[in-house]
């Protein structure tokens, strides 16, 4: 059961896919969420951004960035939701 006012009263993304080349991609995502003033919490616009790395078709090696417009805020689970910058390797074993 939602609460009055417990939701925001709108959420837009606009995301985006970029293939540079076969080994390169270049993902982005804007997020702008409207205040939750059931929760005080105020509206807030968060950008994600990663880049992607594919040497042969069994290894990606990626780097990512959330939240890299403020320190932190919190979200609609009243969550504070830091930026974040981490990297992740992914091999296919056969």
């Amino acid at each position: 059961q939602v609460e009055e006012g417990g939701t925001p009263r709108y959420a837009a993304q606009l995301r985006a896919y970029w293939d540079i080349s076969s080994e390169w991609q270049l993902n982005g995502a804007i997020y702008r969420v409207g205040d939750i003033p059931g929760q005080s919490i105020d509206g807030y616009t968060r950008a994600d951004l990663g880049l992607v790395w594919k040497p042969t078709s069994r290894i990606e090696v990626s780097l990512w960035g959330q939240n890299l417009t403020d320190p932190s805020h919190p979200e609609a689970s009243a969550a504070e939701v830091p930026r974040s910058i981490y990297a992740q390797v992914s091999v296919e074993l056969r």
